[in-house]
């Protein structure tokens, strides 16, 4: 199994375009409550960030990899 974390533009729900991804951490969602309900339920198994964003392509392999690590690390230390 395996789970996908991202995080949405702070806009209304009905504004919200399922393209627009954003790395954990820099938008809206709950990700600390979702994580510690994955974690109530013994959830123990791969977290996977999944973005749809216009920037990051544009940055360097490597930076992209650690903007992306950061974000994970900042989210999963909630």
């Amino acid at each position: 199994m395996l789970v996908h974390i991202n995080d949405a533009p702070d806009k209304p729900a009905d504004e919200q375009i399922d393209s627009e991804r954003l790395l954990p951490g820099e938008g809206i969602i709950d990700l600390k409550g979702m994580l510690d309900s994955l974690r109530q339920i013994g959830y123990d198994s791969f977290v996977s960030v999944e973005t749809f964003s216009k920037e990051l392509p544009l940055l360097a392999p490597g930076v992209v990899a650690a903007k992306t690590k950061a974000a994970v690390d900042r989210v999963l230390a909630l």
